[in-house]
């Protein structure tokens, strides 16, 4: 089996694999009974968010490593800019340079929130795919948030914009996701997934999530409870990116 593994943040750090350098990364080729020892040495730096570890080529132990590596383990906050570049860690220091970038060095699995600040500027798009949302403990946020300048979705059916009727944060007991709604609307069920929802003002202002799933009128978010929830003071906005 082969992984590789990725330091992301902004100093030297010594690993299994020798010393990388900050954004750099390093591959091993192993055997699968070598994979939880590796996966044992380098759980430490996983754990405190070091370092990213990917698994290059398929094996029986795949789980070892890929399970340790690809779940957030605290919430994050990462930084895009036009003066940034991929090969930096992402901080507000030292940003990406695309949004895809950003997205790429979140593990698969997000049990936490991750929040993607995005400087003024152009972008090239993206795709937010592949991610499984596991709802957290109590008061725990769960999800993925996009903070920056956008530009309304065109849609088939309903409008990219209007006023909050009603809205309602999720159970992670159940699990079950949190909701918008908006009764005047006739959107087509599911067609606004892939877009994300903004709320433009009132409480909840400038929060963005993408949309999991919607009916004609109701849209559901990757969140559990929202850090401030909209109300029928507040106006929403479905953008694109």
């Amino acid at each position: 089996m082969k992984i590789t593994v990725t330091n992301i943040t902004n100093a030297n750090i010594s690993t299994d694999v020798g010393l990388i350098s900050p954004g750099q990364s390093k591959s091993l080729s192993m055997g699968p009974e070598a994979a939880y020892a590796t996966a044992d040495g380098l759980k430490t730096l996983i754990d405190a968010g070091r370092v990213r570890v990917t698994v290059v080529e398929d094996s029986a132990k795949l789980d070892v490593v890929e399970n340790s590596a690809e779940a957030t383990s605290a919430a994050m906050n990462i930084y895009v800019a036009t003066t940034g570049l991929n090969t930096n860690p992402g901080t507000l220091a030292q940003p990406f340079r695309t949004v895809q970038a950003a997205i790429d060095s979140v593990p698969r699995t997000v049990r936490h929130l991750v929040t993607i600040n995005i400087a003024a500027g152009n972008y090239a798009g993206f795709v937010a795919d592949g991610f499984d949302f596991k709802t957290g403990s109590a008061g725990t946020l769960v999800g993925m948030i996009l903070r920056g300048t956008y530009t309304n979705a065109t849609l088939a059916a309903g409008t990219a914009s209007g006023t909050v009727t009603a809205a309602a944060s999720g159970n992670s007991a159940t699990p079950s996701f949190g909701t918008l709604s908006d009764s005047t609307q006739t959107w087509t069920v599911n067609a606004l997934k892939g877009y994300h929802l903004r709320i433009s003002a009132g409480p909840g202002v400038g929060l963005v999530w993408p949309i999991a799933s919607n009916t004609a009128t109701e849209i559901t978010v990757p969140i559990t409870t929202w850090s401030t929830l909209p109300t029928t003071a507040s106006t929403y906005q479905i953008i694109e990116m």
